[in-house]
């Protein structure tokens, strides 16, 4: 079965950090560019890799006013696959999910949440806009993987936290994926991880990235707020861009909820530059030529 191992990161200013990535990231100079089969360009030099995350405007509304990063359940998550994979018990039966789903413990660690994004921002773009919009406004805010990394290993050695960043697995059908979880049980974290890293072969053109937030499970529960798992950051130096939603294309039919779409932009833009992100928004051009 796909399985993926982790690397344990070491950062001399954060020596209680404990930050792991997958083994399928590759790394040159000293950071993240992008997975295990990008080549290099000729002549130009490696580039920090970036991952999208689509968010409601009030998601990232909340975290800007409050300066937090919010992770959360996979309770939460809708497809039913990943349920399985987050309802699995470790080997032994002695630990299992803890009712009501928002921690999950394994060998002493607790899974308080979870951010997905993507390492892909042009295939399926129209998708991926209309999916996450569901009839409210929605933005892409654009990470820079290495400076986010440096962000969790702050907070891993303030807080005693320990974070997984895992790439996802698509190489498993429909029927294979769920015989497989429903007979699987979890051996350790990193067991855990991999078999919360699986999905379904339909959904290829995400490429998504996981990342996991895991604590001890003597203080995991008083460290979160029902399914939700906030960690105060001191800045957004990890945010690169703010791309703000397409407008419909201009004609008869669509004139009005392109009117509606420029003045819910107008507000957003507004707030971002107000709060510092002045010079990082962009205007999504999807519908333009």
């Amino acid at each position: 079965m796909p399985r993926q191992t982790f690397r344990k990161l070491e950062f001399s200013q954060f020596p209680k950090s404990k930050v792991y990535v997958s083994e399928r990231f590759q790394w040159q100079n000293n950071m993240i560019v992008g997975f295990g089969n990008v080549q290099k360009s000729q002549g130009k030099e490696a580039r920090s890799m970036k991952l999208f995350k689509y968010s409601s405007f009030n998601y990232v509304y909340t975290n800007i006013v409050n300066r937090t990063f919010t992770f959360v359940s996979p309770e939460k998550w809708e497809d039913p696959f990943e349920k399985l994979a987050f309802n699995l018990k470790r080997s032994n039966n002695k630990v299992s999910g803890k009712k009501g789903g928002e921690c999950h413990e394994v060998d002493g660690q607790t899974m308080t949440g979870s951010v997905c994004v993507s390492s892909n921002c042009v295939h399926g773009e129209e998708w991926a806009w209309k999916s996450y919009r569901k009839n409210i406004p929605i933005v892409r805010l654009t990470y820079d993987i290495n400076k986010l990394i440096e962000m969790f290993a702050q907070l891993s050695n303030n807080d005693d936290a320990s974070f997984y960043l895992s790439v996802i697995d698509y190489s498993l059908e429909r029927k294979e994926l769920a015989k497989y979880l429903n007979s699987g049980e979890v051996n350790s974290v990193e067991d855990y991880v991999n078999k919360m890293s699986l999905k379904r072969m339909a959904f290829d053109t995400e490429r998504e990235v996981r990342i996991f937030v895991f604590d001890d499970s003597k203080t995991a529960q008083s460290k979160t707020n029902g399914a939700v798992r906030n960690f105060k950051v001191s800045d957004f130096d990890f945010v690169s861009y703010v791309t703000l939603p397409p407008y419909m294309i201009e004609n008869d039919v669509n004139a009005q909820c392109e009117n509606i779409s420029k003045v819910l932009n107008k507000g957003m833009e507004d707030f971002f530059k107000e709060n510092g992100f002045g010079n990082k928004i962009n205007q999504c051009q999807l519908y333009n030529l």
